[in-house]
Formats: structure tokens, sequence, C-alpha cells
């Protein structure tokens, strides 16, 4: 076939009409996508009706994270308000999945006067993150209190404990950056002391460092009577502070730990608080503990057994293990956390009962202990 056939061919118009259809087709998509697209602008448009129900004018702020577990996406002034818009995605969901929310922080005489509101963005892997409604979510403002850290324990009403968990650390990291943004900095003696007073509720406690120092809440430096991480079997030991208070006319004495564990799901770990009561120079009992972190423990938030530790007697070579045939100290489905747990509570008790001598000794000019 030379040339000229082939311009008056069936395959030629073919061929010429299926480009036809091609840029057809091409314009036809570049116009549509045009009327379609939805830009930056529209879609925070969208979140701020689904929030507000209705325009609002809004200056954008510098974002920064003052929370390891949230990073601060957007944040935004209302004009009309004085409130704060923040656009926050919270770690530590389901098989390490995140979950992003907007809150509304109120302002009230330049503090944090409470949460208004608290919506869903998006999320990354929480299959069942339907489950968490606007009954759970509307706890966020029901329940705020100042200072108050939100746990998937506070907020009830929905079974899907880790992605409750990335939500409450969503919400959290938006509180710490607005209370920056107020200039309500935290000190270091005052993340200690809301820290260790989660294990002691409303009892009045006095926190002391090395050297005997008692610790306050405007302390700019904390000083442990671990000069710095060290390893204690399946544990890290992060730092070692003494509490003591007055039950009714005795004096108590406590030894808290910081410890992290491994051996949890993943070649993760926890990190726990232990409250060591002491008595006569040496350990009596496990007072109580409590977790303060963890990585790559998706079922964190099924472990419901930490009371057990609480008031334990102790024993020389006391250890607390997590196995199947004695499951006092294990959750079901999160056996590995639960090793993980245990490794940060015995290398504490460990660490305690290799450096008593240490411990038990005052710093010169220090307080003589009970």
């Amino acid at each position: 076939m030379n040339g000229k056939s082939f311009f008056k061919s069936t395959s030629f118009k073919c061929l010429i009409t299926l480009l036809c259809v091609l840029l057809v087709s091409g314009i036809f998509l570049t116009i549509m996508n045009s009327l379609l697209a939805v830009t930056d602008q529209e879609r925070f448009d969208r979140a701020i009706n689904k929030i507000y129900g209705r325009p609002v004018k809004t200056e954008a702020v510098a974002v920064a994270n003052y929370n390891d577990n949230a990073t601060i996406d957007e944040a935004y002034k209302i004009k009309d308000d004085g409130n704060y818009l923040i656009k926050s995605t919270g770690k530590g969901g389901y098989e390490n999945g995140t979950v992003t929310c907007w809150i509304v922080v109120k302002i009230n005489n330049g503090s944090i006067g409470g949460i208004e509101k608290v919506v869903i963005d998006s999320n990354k892997g929480q299959s069942y993150i339907d489950r968490v409604g606007a009954k759970a979510l509307n706890q966020f403002s029901e329940l705020y209190k100042p200072d108050i850290i939100f746990t998937p324990d506070i907020i009830t009403g929905a079974t899907v404990m880790s992605t409750k968990n990335a939500i409450c650390n969503a919400v959290n990291g938006a509180l710490d950056f607005v209370n920056v943004l107020c200039g309500n900095v935290t000190t270091e003696g005052e993340k200690l002391l809301k820290s260790i007073q989660t294990l002691y509720g409303e009892i009045e406690i006095q926190v002391y460092g090395a050297g005997d120092t008692l610790i306050t809440a405007e302390s700019e430096t904390v000083t442990s009577f671990v000069p710095e991480p060290v390893k204690q079997g399946n544990a890290t030991i992060n730092s070692v502070y003494k509490v003591r208070f007055t039950e009714g006319e005795k004096e108590v004495l406590h030894y808290v730990i910081s410890s992290t564990g491994t051996g949890g799901y993943d070649n993760g770990t926890v990190t726990m608080l232990t409250a060591l009561a002491i008595e006569d120079g040496a350990i009596k009992s496990v007072y109580k503990v409590a977790i303060t972190a963890n990585k790559s423990q998706s079922y964190i938030g099924t472990i419901t057994h930490l009371d057990q530790y609480s008031g334990y007697p102790y024993s020389k070579g006391l250890t607390f293990v997590a196995d199947k045939s004695n499951n006092a100290f294990m959750t079901s489905g999160a056996t590995m956390s639960s090793t993980a747990i245990n490794n940060a509570i015995n290398g504490g008790i460990r660490y305690v009962e290799l450096n008593l001598d240490t411990l038990n000794t005052p710093a010169e000019g220090g307080e003589e202990n009970e």
C-alpha cells in the first residue's frame, strides 16, 4: 500500500476518529476537572461551615508542636469571637494510625476557657472511626477543666480505644499549642508534678529530686536521682524521685520511678510510672502504677488490669510476669504490651533494690527520711 492509498484506507479513518474522540474527551475532562476541583480555600470553608454552621473571619497563626503525640497542621484565630480553630493530627491510633480533628478552643480573658467543639476531619487506618459519634466528641466540651489531659477511658460511649487515643492526643496537642499562644508555658517542674500527681489523686504530695531538692511548679529544671537513663534488665530507668505526704499523723515516703520496658508488640515499648512505698528504709509494697507513654502498642487502650498492682506486697526478687497460665498481670489481646509494662515495673523495682542505701541516704543539708 502506497502513502496515497493509506490516507484513503479504513484504518486511517479509524485512527483519525479515535484521535478526535481522545481530543474531545481530554478537553471535556479538563473542563470538568476545572469545574469540579475543590480548592484548599473551599475545603477550609466547608470545614468552617461544618464546625460553625456559618462563615467566620479567620487569621492564620504560625504552627508549632508542643506535644510529642500530636502534630498541629493548621491554626487560626477566629476574629468573630477571639477563639482559636486548630487542625491537629493525633498519633497512637489503631496500628499506629492517626486521626485529624478540628478543635475550637474557647478563650476567656486571655486563657483557655474550654473546648467549644471537636470535629473529626480525616483519619489514617481507623476502620471503626464511625463508632466515635457526636455524643462521644461532645464530652471534650462537657468534661473540660484546666490542666486536663484527655485519655480514652475519660471519653465513654465508643469502644474503639486506640482510635479514641488518637483523638484524645489530637485534642491534647491543640490545648498545649493554644496554652503556649496564651503565654501559659508549662515549666519542667509543673509537667513533672502533674505526671506524678496522677498516681495520688487528691492527696497533697511533695516531690523531691537529687540533693533532696523540693520540686515546685516554678522549677525550670528538674534533676532526678538518676543523672541519665540507665539500663536495668529489660527496662531503661529514666528518672527516680522521692514523694512525701502525710497520712493521718504518719509521714509517708515513696520512691517514684519512670521506666521504659521493652518486649512490646513489634519491638515497641511502654513507659510507666511506678510508686513504691518505703517503710523503715525498705520497700514495703507497690503503691500504684500508671502508663505515661508507649511506642507501637496499638492495643494499649485495652489494658485494664493496672489496679491489680496497687498495694501488692513486696518480697525480695518480686517479678511480675504476663503469661497465659496466670493472667493476673496481663490483658487478653495485649499480651506483648503487658510484657513491656511488667518489664518496666520490674526494672524499677530492681533499680530501687540495688540502690536503696544511696536513695535512703539524705543529701548533705537535706531532710532525714522517715
